[in-house]
Parts: structure tokens; C-alpha cells; sequence
């Protein structure tokens, strides 16, 4: 967890330059790739994390604006919504000092500390990118290394990839 604003920004931004990095990589073609009928898409996915971003930076009370409920139907759409909701987080964050973190705000039906949620939303976005990369693998997309080269990265530097 976080004791400082600034010890969540060193890693928040961090993690919303790969996830805006992952949106990068996503195309309308792949957008519809599930791996089971009743699975969320690779669109619904995307959505899905930009939107809880939104509605966690709110419960926390943050001012984040709404956003329509209808799945886009473009990457662009979507990689659009992640950044105005990254950039959205970091002004309404920088409001906000270390005594903040440690309020408790309803959220989910129990009480958080802010600090604690802010670890939570990091790691909801680690989540579901691991999720993604699979489905966009699946989708035949190419898919970016975020901590680490990627298969078609270790081959551009000359390297096997590492089994």
C-alpha cells in the first residue's frame, strides 16, 4: 500500500503507460476474440478496465467524469476512453495529500482505506492486461513486452526467445 501520493504515482504511471501501451497494439479485427462463448470479448474487456477505473477513482471521490455504458465499437474508441480516464486520475489525484490515503470510503461493500484501494487499482489493471495478452495472442495480434521483451521483441534483438 501507499503512504505517499507521490509513492502511487511512481508506480500508477508506470502501469498506465503499459496498459495505454497495450491499447496500442489492438485492432477492430480482435476486438470480438473470446475464449469462451460466454467470456467477455477483448473489447468488453478493454471497456470493462477503463470503466472500473472511472468508477473506483469516483467511489474514492475523486471527480471523474461518466461514461456511456455502450461498448465502443473501435480500438480507437476504446484506447480514447483509457486515456482520458489516465489522464482524468492523475489531475484528480495530484489534488489530494498523504492524509487522504488513509480515510476509509465505502467501497464495495466494505470500507477501504484510499491507499488500499489505489493498490487495488493497480493491480486490477496488471490483471486484466494478463488477460488481454492472451486473447490478443489468440487474436493473432502482436502483443508488446510491458516488463519484459515479448517473443517478436526477442527476435528483433537477435536473441531466442526465452522458453
Amino acid at each position: 500500500m501507499y503512504n505517499t501520493i507521490e509513492d502511487f504515482f511512481v508506480d500508477w504511471r508506470h502501469e498506465t503507460a503499459n496498459t495505454e501501451k497495450l491499447f496500442e497494439y489492438l485492432s477492430d479485427e480482435g476486438l470480438q476474440q473470446q475464449v469462451y462463448s460466454e467470456g467477455r470479448t477483448l473489447a468488453r474487456l478493454a471497456f470493462h478496465l477503463s470503466l472500473t477505473t472511472a468508477e473506483m477513482l469516483k467511489k474514492m471521490g475523486c471527480q471523474v467524469q461518466d461514461y456511456s455504458e455502450e461498448l465502443p465499437d473501435t480500438a480507437k474508441e476504446l484506447q480514447n476512453i483509457l486515456n482520458q480516464v489516465n489522464a482524468a486520475s492523475i489531475t484528480e489525484l495530484s489534488k489530494q495529500d498523504n492524509d487522504w490515503l488513509e480515510e476509509k470510503v465505502p467501497m464495495y461493500r466494505e470500507p477501504w482505506q484510499r491507499k488500499f484501494g489505489l493498490s487495488v487499482l493497480i493491480r486490477h489493471h496488471i490483471h486484466h492486461r494478463g488477460q488481454m495478452t492472451v486473447l490478443m495472442r489468440q487474436a493473432r495480434l502482436k502483443v508488446p513486452g510491458l516488463y519484459g521483451p515479448a517473443k517478436e521483441e526477442w527476435e528483433v534483438f537477435g536473441s531466442p526467445a526465452m522458453e
